[in-house]
């Protein structure tokens, strides 16, 4: 399974967790473990039932992340 961090939990953010978890229920290996987002209010919400788990600030301090899109 490939966990996927979702930077920004808006409005877009949640349309792309909302594909994955589509996708995965169908068979891909992707799966939205949670949301980075730099509005701090967020940190400890959970969001279409995934967490806001930090900044965009951690993802450089997260181990074993593997970035795509940057």
């Amino acid at each position: 399974m490939v966990r996927v961090l979702i930077l920004g939990a808006g409005g877009h953010a949640q349309v792309v967790a909302d594909i994955l978890l589509r996708a995965h229920q169908a068979g891909a290996s992707a799966y939205p473990i949670g949301f980075l987002d730099d509005n701090s209010t967020l940190i400890g919400t959970t969001i279409m039932g995934r967490p806001v788990l930090g900044t965009t600030v951690q993802l450089d301090k997260a181990p074993g992340v593997t970035r795509c899109g940057r």
